[in-house]
């Protein structure tokens, strides 16, 4: 990781053991910043002291897989405003869940992580840098933190849910604050909750935005695992209309249409 960044900025924020000592033993500069509930705050903390051209952002569970020098050429040479960056959440028993954020962009003034949880940079960085292209990242970030054990030791579901409802309480019309419950609520099991917030974003938006193609996926699989087949199916027909290269949707339709007795249908799907 030392070879694809010039300089290592950690945020700690009220680490108990010898994580800051061991940072700045490997030359990182290390701010200690208190914890305020609000995710966003302490990534800002490291994008304000960054000074390098670009900043990627990384959590303390994830490592970083891919080709240093691949990368630095190709920021060198690139009129990209920003990347996604694709990550490999490892969840436990070999089971993988892969997505991409924006994890790696130009450090520009005005440029901003937003939302206590699940949160975005990517709203400050359109606004900043208007028309400018956003690419996909040619690295991994494999992410470890979200393994049954480590979400029982850190208990962080139940501090994900009540971040989700604090940013909720504070804005009821935001539909992915909704969508960020909704997901919550998934986590913890609470799958019929979890499509009523999921219901509630997708009324509020109206006209799908980009990052709703999760929605329809986790809407649908919930709804899969409820039994509440035609509804799931309904969900999907409205999220393929909106995104209909989105493979995951096509291959929940299908394993829907087969619980429905569908065979053919779920063959072509």
């Amino acid at each position: 990781m030392r070879d694809a960044v010039d300089e290592i900025v950690v945020v700690d924020t009220g680490s108990g053991d010898r994580s800051a000592a061991i940072a700045q033993e490997f030359g990182a500069r290390v701010l200690h910043a208190t914890w305020k509930g609000d995710f966003s705050a302490a990534r800002n903390v490291g994008v304000n002291a960054a000074r390098g051209r670009w900043i990627l952002v990384m959590d303390a569970d994830e490592r970083f897989e891919g080709d240093p020098a691949h990368l630095r050429r190709l920021l060198r040479g690139t009129s990209a405003i920003g990347f996604e960056v694709p990550i490999r959440n490892e969840v436990g028993d070999g089971r993988v869940d892969l997505h991409s954020t924006l994890r790696l962009f130009r450090r520009l003034p005005g440029v901003r992580f937003e939302r206590r949880l699940h949160e975005q940079v990517l709203p400050s960085l359109l606004a900043v840098g208007q028309g400018a292209r956003i690419d996909t990242a040619p690295f991994v970030l494999r992410h470890l933190g979200y393994t049954p054990r480590i979400i029982e030791r850190k208990r962080k579901r139940e501090r994900n849910l009540e971040l989700a409802k604090a940013e909720v309480s504070e804005s009821a019309v935001d539909p992915f604050a909704a969508f960020n419950l909704g997901v919550e609520y998934t986590a913890t099991g609470d799958l019929a909750a979890g499509v009523a917030e999921f219901r509630r974003a997708r009324a509020i938006t109206g006209r799908p935005q980009p990052w709703q193609s999760r929605l329809y996926k986790v809407e649908a699989q919930n709804l899969y695992k409820l039994k509440q087949y035609e509804e799931a199916l309904d969900v999907l027909e409205e999220g393929l209309t909106a995104f209909p290269n989105y493979t995951d949707l096509h291959f929940l339709r299908g394993v829907a249409l087969e619980a429905e007795g569908d065979v053919v249908g779920a063959e072509a799907a």
